[in-house]
């Protein structure tokens, strides 16, 4: 049975976009020799490719030079009282790591990307893990009007951690103004 699935998808794909496959030619393949990746006849990459499948999973566990830090990231920690004060400019950003970071603006205040679980995965076992502990606990956070989340996996590993503050949410599909 799925097999005749797969087969019948297989013969709509064919039908619906019928240069699949097909040779290039006209404008399509003009396009394609204008094209700075276009090299003898075909598309070359500009990044290797493995094509070893064992070594390639094997690479995945190797130390990357330069991953981790050669010495203690230094970090202000219980910045929480700092935070509930407000910016006497109305403008102040807060960085928490990697790409996490409180911005305020004129009363406003927008979360980017939080994460406080110890790896930046939806997987509790697997993934970077953090190189210090979040400097402020998510209940110590002043009011949060709206929360960014760029890495769409992150969304379930906040969820982990019991998630950020119940506000509207900003993405790059759904970019609504702050207002």
């Amino acid at each position: 049975m799925f097999a005749m699935a797969l087969s019948a998808l297989a013969a709509a794909m064919l039908h619906v976009w019928p240069t699949l496959g097909a040779e290039p030619s006209g404008e399509r393949l003009s396009r394609m020799r204008d094209s700075p990746q276009w090299s003898e006849g075909r598309f070359a990459n500009e990044q290797p490719l493995w094509t070893n499948t064992r070594n390639g999973l094997l690479r995945l566990f190797e130390a990357t030079p330069g991953a981790l830090p050669d010495a203690p990231v230094p970090v202000v920690m219980d910045v929480g009282k700092t935070l509930r004060i407000p910016a006497a400019s109305g403008l102040r950003v807060t960085w928490f790591g990697h790409s996490s970071a409180l911005v305020e603006i004129d009363g406003v205040t927008v979360l980017t990307d939080p994460l406080w679980s110890e790896r930046a995965s939806p997987l509790s076992w697997v993934g970077p893990k953090r190189w210090y502990p979040s400097p402020v606990a998510l209940r110590e956070l002043p009011r949060i009007d709206g929360n960014t989340f760029p890495h769409r996996a992150l969304n379930v590993a906040m969820s982990r951690t019991g998630g950020t503050p119940k506000r509207r949410r900003y993405s790059r599909l759904n970019c609504d103004a702050l207002s």
